[in-house]
């Protein structure tokens, strides 16, 4: 038979099992949700992680555009600066450009003062220069009226018509006052011819005296009217010389 300490014994082993087992039941509880929420937080921290690995990536896209878009400022403040300075070139450029219209539209009005001065004086030449022609024409007609008084006509009553009519055309040219005296002398012309026809070829001394005696008046006007004329025909050419002297002055 078994003896009473044996049993004890073995109730004792029997009351530790069983109290252990008692006592385990609940702690694997416990361990369970314990490793159900372990397993949950490893999902969330993998998530996370996951979400902190596109971040990054969106991080490292937003640094590599910035990056682009810093390069691309870069080069627009390049292009900028060389099309400020493109552009201040060109600003000077105008600037000089409007300083070199400035000088030269100074230099026109200059030019243009002188060439109204030079005008004026072209002006003042020509209005000298057509007063010595009108001079030199005259001149022209006194050479040629000098010449004429120079001519001694047939002593013929028709000659010496034909002459002053001549002389009158060629006188008017140099003084008008000259044609009123050689109207005189041909009024007096048949009357001086008359008288000289009295006198006949071989007139003898006492014939001679007595023809210049009775000389009518008309005849006598005639010789006085000739020498007039030749008188005023110099007095005019010496005026006209003296007035070309003073315009080529």
């Amino acid at each position: 038979m078994v003896s009473s300490k044996v049993l004890t014994v073995s109730f004792l082993v029997v009351g530790i099992i069983a109290g252990y087992l008692g006592s385990y039941i609940p702690s694997q509880q416990a361990l369970n949700e314990q490793f159900q929420k372990s397993l949950k937080l490893e999902e969330n921290n993998m998530l996370l992680l996951n979400k902190i690995d596109e971040l990054e990536k969106e991080l490292q896209q937003s640094k590599d555009e910035l990056m682009k878009l810093n390069s691309q400022l870069e080069s627009s403040n390049k292009v900028q600066t060389q099309l400020q300075e493109e552009l201040n070139k060109r600003n000077s450029e105008i600037e000089k450009f409007k300083r070199d219209i400035a000088a030269k539209d100074t230099l026109i009005l200059s030019k243009d003062k002188e060439v109204l001065e030079l005008n004026k004086k072209v002006d003042s030449l020509n209005i000298t220069l057509d007063r010595v022609k009108r001079k030199l024409e005259k001149l022209d007609n006194d050479r040629e009226l000098l010449i004429q008084l120079r001519v001694n006509p047939q002593p013929t009553r028709e000659a010496t018509r034909d002459y002053w009519l001549e002389t009158k055309d060629i006188a008017t040219k140099v003084n008008p006052n000259l044609a009123r005296i050689v109207d005189r002398i041909l009024a007096r012309l048949d009357a001086y011819f008359n008288w000289i026809d009295e006198l006949g070829d071989r007139p003898n001394i006492a014939d001679y005296i007595i023809w210049l005696i009775t000389a009518p008046p008309s005849a006598i006007e005639y010789s006085i009217e000739v020498n007039n004329f030749k008188d005023q025909a110099l007095l005019s050419i010496i005026d006209d010389l003296t007035a070309a002297i003073q315009a080529l002055g």
